[in-house]
């Protein structure tokens, strides 16, 4: 059900591509911290690649996080979010225990992106 219900989401924000990166009006200000996870599309790829990895689906995973990163040609990703996908893209690849290289490989991009990202630290230490 909650894989449908992202399907959906981003269906959704596919849809509304446009509005996916408007600022927002506040108090007669823009405000581009209104939306501090990103776009509603980055929003449901995260949470999808998330729930994929929690079902241990870690090939779907793999791929989600994937379009993660490749949605970034479209919006760049706020750092939270890279080194998320990233470091996801590493842990689907460790826990599928193929291309361990490649995994280390992502979680040290992860810490590039984003340098206090403790999860790309410790995966990278274990």
């Amino acid at each position: 059900l909650a894989l449908r219900a992202y399907a959906t989401a981003l269906r959704l924000a596919d849809e509304q591509h446009g509005d996916s990166t408007e600022d927002v009006e506040t108090q007669g200000q823009t405000d581009r911290s209104a939306r501090p996870l990103g776009s509603y599309k980055v929003q449901a790829l995260r949470g999808a690649s998330l729930l994929l990895y929690q079902m241990t689906r870690y090939g779907d995973a793999e791929d989600v996080f994937r379009r993660m990163l490749a949605s970034e040609t479209e919006e760049p990703l706020d750092k939270f979010s890279l080194a998320e996908a990233y470091n996801g893209l590493g842990a689907s690849m460790e826990m599928s225990h193929t291309r361990l290289d490649q995994a280390v490989e992502y979680y040290a991009a992860a810490l590039v992106a984003k340098p206090d990202f403790y999860a790309a630290f410790f995966s990278q230490i274990h």
